[in-house]
């Protein structure tokens, strides 16, 4: 996302809808979308 950002192809991370990741669910990914929610509450 940050590389999106600074690379102009989107104006900031306000602007972005949502990640899309493909694959198995397991704890790693559960944690990844804690990390994720938590990171957007903390800039909010």
């Amino acid at each position: 996302m940050n590389q999106l950002i600074s690379g102009k192809q989107i104006p900031s991370d306000k602007d972005v809808i949502g990640i899309y990741v493909i694959g198995k669910p397991n704890p790693e990914v559960q944690q990844l979308k804690n990390a994720i929610i938590v990171e957007i509450d903390s800039n909010s």
